[in-house]
Protein backbone atom coordinates (compact mmCIF):
# COMPACT_ATOMS: atom_id res chain seq x y z
CA UNK A 1 0.00 0.00 0.00
CA UNK A 2 0.87 3.29 -0.94
CA UNK A 3 0.59 6.62 0.45
CA UNK A 4 -2.64 8.52 0.66
CA UNK A 5 -2.91 12.09 -1.41
CA UNK A 6 -5.91 13.18 -1.44
CA UNK A 7 -9.58 12.50 0.76
CA UNK A 8 -13.00 14.01 0.43
CA UNK A 9 -16.36 13.07 2.02
CA UNK A 10 -19.30 12.62 -0.33
CA UNK A 11 -21.32 15.85 -0.46
CA UNK A 12 -24.91 14.60 0.70
CA UNK A 13 -23.80 10.49 2.37
CA UNK A 14 -21.55 11.76 5.33
CA UNK A 15 -20.69 8.28 6.23
CA UNK A 16 -18.73 7.74 2.57
CA UNK A 17 -14.76 8.94 2.08
CA UNK A 18 -13.05 8.77 -1.09
CA UNK A 19 -9.31 8.50 -1.12
CA UNK A 20 -6.98 8.49 -3.30
CA UNK A 21 -3.35 6.86 -3.56
CA UNK A 22 0.33 7.12 -4.85
CA UNK A 23 -0.52 3.05 -5.99
CA UNK A 24 -2.77 4.37 -8.76
CA UNK A 25 -5.94 4.08 -7.36
CA UNK A 26 -9.00 5.57 -5.51
CA UNK A 27 -11.36 3.95 -3.00
CA UNK A 28 -14.45 4.83 -1.59
CA UNK A 29 -15.08 3.61 2.31
CA UNK A 30 -17.91 3.73 4.75
CA UNK A 31 -16.68 5.30 7.65
CA UNK A 32 -19.16 3.99 9.93
CA UNK A 33 -18.24 0.87 9.02
CA UNK A 34 -14.79 0.91 8.35
CA UNK A 35 -15.04 -0.98 5.34
CA UNK A 36 -13.90 -0.38 1.88
CA UNK A 37 -16.87 0.16 -0.62
CA UNK A 38 -14.94 0.54 -4.04
CA UNK A 39 -11.17 0.15 -4.92
CA UNK A 40 -10.36 1.08 -8.61
CA UNK A 41 -7.40 1.23 -10.24
CA UNK A 42 -7.72 2.60 -14.17
CA UNK A 43 -4.36 5.36 -13.61
CA UNK A 44 -1.82 4.61 -14.91
CA UNK A 45 0.55 6.53 -12.35
CA UNK A 46 -0.27 7.98 -9.02
CA UNK A 47 -3.53 9.32 -8.31
CA UNK A 48 -2.93 12.65 -6.11
CA UNK A 49 -6.34 14.51 -6.54
CA UNK A 50 -9.79 13.51 -6.03
CA UNK A 51 -13.19 15.65 -5.99
CA UNK A 52 -16.67 14.65 -5.92
CA UNK A 53 -19.31 16.23 -8.44
CA UNK A 54 -21.60 18.06 -6.25
CA UNK A 55 -24.66 15.92 -6.95
CA UNK A 56 -22.23 13.06 -5.73
CA UNK A 57 -23.08 10.80 -8.91
CA UNK A 58 -19.41 10.92 -9.67
CA UNK A 59 -15.89 10.90 -8.94
CA UNK A 60 -13.02 12.92 -10.40
CA UNK A 61 -9.30 11.92 -10.58
CA UNK A 62 -6.29 13.46 -11.76
CA UNK A 63 -3.10 11.24 -11.68
CA UNK A 64 1.12 12.33 -11.91
CA UNK A 65 1.09 11.24 -16.12
CA UNK A 66 -1.91 14.52 -16.45
CA UNK A 67 -4.71 12.60 -16.77
CA UNK A 68 -8.36 13.10 -15.21
CA UNK A 69 -10.55 10.46 -14.89
CA UNK A 70 -14.65 10.91 -14.43
CA UNK A 71 -16.24 7.84 -12.53
CA UNK A 72 -20.07 6.82 -11.96
CA UNK A 73 -19.85 5.83 -8.22
CA UNK A 74 -23.04 3.59 -9.04
CA UNK A 75 -21.02 1.69 -11.48
CA UNK A 76 -17.49 1.97 -10.58
CA UNK A 77 -16.76 2.78 -14.04
CA UNK A 78 -14.58 5.14 -16.09
CA UNK A 79 -17.07 7.14 -18.02
CA UNK A 80 -14.38 9.70 -19.46
CA UNK A 81 -11.09 10.38 -19.60
CA UNK A 82 -9.63 13.75 -19.63
CA UNK A 83 -6.30 14.81 -21.53
CA UNK A 84 -4.72 17.91 -21.75
CA UNK A 85 -2.00 18.50 -19.53
CA UNK A 86 1.45 17.86 -20.14
CA UNK A 87 2.27 17.66 -16.06
CA UNK A 88 1.20 16.32 -12.60
CA UNK A 89 -2.27 17.13 -12.02
CA UNK A 90 -2.21 18.68 -8.44
CA UNK A 91 -5.44 19.73 -7.41
CA UNK A 92 -9.40 19.51 -9.41
CA UNK A 93 -12.14 21.26 -8.30
CA UNK A 94 -16.10 20.86 -9.38
CA UNK A 95 -18.00 24.20 -9.80
CA UNK A 96 -21.23 24.44 -8.17
CA UNK A 97 -23.78 24.06 -11.09
CA UNK A 98 -22.25 20.79 -11.94
CA UNK A 99 -21.03 22.12 -15.50
CA UNK A 100 -17.61 22.27 -15.41
CA UNK A 101 -14.31 20.90 -13.48
CA UNK A 102 -11.00 22.76 -13.03
CA UNK A 103 -7.65 21.11 -12.49
CA UNK A 104 -4.30 22.22 -12.00
CA UNK A 105 -1.09 20.84 -12.91
CA UNK A 106 2.76 21.16 -12.77
CA UNK A 107 2.80 22.64 -16.03
CA UNK A 108 1.90 25.97 -14.79
CA UNK A 109 -1.59 26.09 -16.41
CA UNK A 110 -5.35 25.92 -14.80
CA UNK A 111 -7.65 23.85 -16.97
CA UNK A 112 -11.59 24.70 -17.15
CA UNK A 113 -13.01 20.97 -18.49
CA UNK A 114 -16.93 21.70 -19.56
CA UNK A 115 -18.40 18.32 -18.91
CA UNK A 116 -21.90 18.42 -21.18
CA UNK A 117 -19.31 18.30 -24.42
CA UNK A 118 -18.54 14.59 -25.44
CA UNK A 119 -15.08 15.55 -26.78
CA UNK A 120 -11.74 15.24 -24.71
CA UNK A 121 -10.77 18.09 -25.86
CA UNK A 122 -13.35 20.15 -24.69
CA UNK A 123 -10.94 22.34 -21.98
CA UNK A 124 -9.66 25.75 -21.91
CA UNK A 125 -5.97 26.75 -20.84
CA UNK A 126 -5.46 29.68 -18.33
CA UNK A 127 -1.77 30.39 -18.44
CA UNK A 128 -1.17 32.85 -15.74
CA UNK A 129 1.51 31.25 -13.16
CA UNK A 130 5.00 31.02 -13.66
CA UNK A 131 5.26 27.96 -11.87
CA UNK A 132 3.21 25.27 -10.68
CA UNK A 133 -0.21 25.30 -9.62
CA UNK A 134 -0.46 24.13 -6.71
CA UNK A 135 -3.94 24.11 -6.05
CA UNK A 136 -7.40 25.08 -7.51
CA UNK A 137 -10.89 26.01 -6.57
CA UNK A 138 -13.93 27.21 -7.88
CA UNK A 139 -16.27 29.88 -5.51
CA UNK A 140 -18.71 27.84 -3.25
CA UNK A 141 -21.66 30.35 -3.98
CA UNK A 142 -21.37 30.65 -8.06
CA UNK A 143 -19.42 29.48 -10.81
CA UNK A 144 -18.37 32.85 -12.14
CA UNK A 145 -15.11 32.69 -9.97
CA UNK A 146 -11.77 30.41 -9.81
CA UNK A 147 -8.89 30.85 -7.43
CA UNK A 148 -5.62 29.38 -8.27
CA UNK A 149 -2.44 29.33 -5.69
CA UNK A 150 1.15 28.78 -7.22
CA UNK A 151 4.79 27.76 -6.21
CA UNK A 152 5.10 31.52 -7.67
CA UNK A 153 4.18 33.05 -4.68
CA UNK A 154 0.53 34.02 -6.45
CA UNK A 155 -3.05 33.49 -5.04
CA UNK A 156 -4.95 34.58 -8.53
CA UNK A 157 -8.80 35.04 -9.23
CA UNK A 158 -9.72 34.45 -12.85
CA UNK A 159 -13.83 35.53 -13.95
CA UNK A 160 -14.50 31.88 -15.44
CA UNK A 161 -17.19 33.42 -18.45
CA UNK A 162 -14.62 35.05 -20.32
CA UNK A 163 -11.41 33.61 -18.47
CA UNK A 164 -10.42 36.77 -17.51
CA UNK A 165 -7.75 37.61 -14.51
CA UNK A 166 -9.60 39.67 -12.35
CA UNK A 167 -7.08 39.93 -9.23
CA UNK A 168 -3.94 38.49 -7.89
CA UNK A 169 -3.00 38.51 -4.35
CA UNK A 170 0.95 37.90 -3.06
CA UNK A 171 2.14 35.91 -0.59
CA UNK A 172 5.89 35.52 -0.03
CA UNK A 173 5.66 33.69 3.06
CA UNK A 174 7.53 30.21 3.20
CA UNK A 175 7.83 30.46 -0.59
CA UNK A 176 11.23 31.14 -0.36
CA UNK A 177 12.02 28.19 1.60
CA UNK A 178 10.49 25.28 -0.45
CA UNK A 179 12.47 23.86 -3.37
CA UNK A 180 10.97 23.91 -6.86
CA UNK A 181 8.59 20.53 -6.91
CA UNK A 182 8.34 19.23 -10.86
Amino acid sequence: MAAVSGVEFHPFLPNLLGTCSYDFTWRLWDVETRKELLLQDGHINEVKALSFHPDGSLVFTGDFAGVMLMWDIRSGKTVRSMQGHIGKILGISPSIDGYHIASCSTDNLARIWDLRGKSESSSIAMPGHTNLISDIRFSPQSSELLLTSSFDGQVKIWRTRDNLLIKVEIHFILFHFIPNFK
